[in-house]
């Protein structure tokens, strides 16, 4: 069974495209002296990671252990890891080699860029290429996956891994170790919520779209409240260390899974050429969501020199497009060749394309 969900891909720039705003407007407000209100305002845009969260639980959760036949682990994690690690590798390069010049070479980020791994020193870290202190997460939750898959024991497995997860929750109570913050962080629950939508799926598909519009209206009323009201401190810091990520998950994953939710169900009436532009660029979204790092800090320093450093929105509006336009550049000149040469490497059985258009 082969199946493309439009309007999970749609989402998907819609998800890259609110982190890239949140940057863009940031940089613009640096840019003429102005603080950035990272709790309320674009700054609601950090949702767009969470969104991401929610969709590869729906999307891993699909086409592992609900394909049809079932992968099997290790080419469940290869797809998995071939599909992220070297883009993020390829983009990382020039924050490594700036850190090598300047002398900021250190064993904990380097450990968080090749290994996904935050808690390789006395305290949690992101990568060299910041935007990557996702990555460690999405990782950890395709591991699981894979683990999940071996030897064709599902149940067992699961049951499994159910057990080693409680184990740490109760643990990172009981022991100071920040591998603990990472692997008992509640940020797993909106891979969860994703996971749990893949298996409603057939319900979801031929639900009334009615419904679909009113949760996807009632996300977006609660992200626009968020804008007004604040948030509070859900920062990465906060995600990361687990001193605030069950505020993150109530006030990002809650609407990010309503946006999905919806997402789904209305899939089968997002038609059109529109659409098929907005899902390509969800394509594309992973090099949009890493490259930028690159392309909103140059675009928004280029219109500093050339227009100053006033008219804010115009600088975060040009920054935007900008980073859009080098995102869909970069997937298309450099990701899709890459993972065209990487497809021809096999492992096992060949899992279902079901749902094959998934998020990183």
């Amino acid at each position: 069974m082969s199946q493309r969900i439009v309007s999970l891909q749609a989402l998907r720039f819609v998800a890259a495209a609110m982190v890239v705003a949140f940057h863009a407007s940031c940089w613009a407000m640096f840019g003429a002296a102005v603080e950035c209100p990272v709790d309320r305002g674009w700054g609601v845009g950090g949702a767009g990671v969470d969104i991401f969260f929610v969709i590869s639980g729906f999307v891993i959760t699909f086409t592992g252990p609900l394909a049809t036949p079932r992968p099997t682990g290790a080419r469940f994690f290869w797809r998995r890891w071939s599909r992220v690690a070297p883009m993020f590798f390829l983009l990382s390069a020039p924050f490594i080699a700036i850190a090598a010049a300047t002398g900021g070479l250190n064993w904990p980020q380097t450990a968080a860029t090749f290994l996904f791994w935050p808690a390789a020193g006395p305290i949690l870290v992101q990568p060299y290429l910041h935007a990557g202190w996702t990555l460690g997460f999405e990782m950890l939750f395709y591991t699981a996956m894979s683990l999940a898959l071996v030897g064709g024991r599902l149940a067992r497995n699961l049951a499994i891994l159910a057990a080693a997860l409680a184990a740490a929750a109760v643990a990172s109570r009981l022991v100071d170790w920040n591998g603990l913050r990472v692997l008992a962080n509640p940020i797993f629950v909106e891979f969860a919520a994703g996971a749990g939508l893949a298996m409603l799926w057939p319900r979801l598909r031929t639900a009334p779209v009615a419904l679909g519009w009113a949760m996807i209206a009632l996300a977006i009323a609660l992200l626009a409240a968020g804008a007004v009201i604040g948030v509070g401190d859900v920062s990465w810091q906060t995600t990361l260390e687990n001193t605030n990520a069950w505020a993150r998950v109530a006030v990002f994953g809650a609407p990010g899974a309503l946006l999905v939710a919806g997402a789904c169900i209305c899939d089968r009436v997002l038609k059109g050429p529109a659409v098929a532009a907005v899902a390509w660029l969800g394509d594309a979204s992973y090099s949009l969501y890493l490259s930028q790092a690159f392309s909103v800090p140059a675009a928004s320093l280029l219109w500093f020199q050339v227009f100053g450093r006033s008219h804010l929105a115009l600088t975060g509006i040009a920054s935007f497009a900008i980073a859009v336009a080098a995102g869909a550049a970069v997937y298309k000149w450099i990701e899709r060749p890459i993972q065209k040469d990487l497809r021809r490497v096999r492992f096992g059985r060949a899992p279902s394309t079901v749902g094959s258009g998934g998020v990183a």
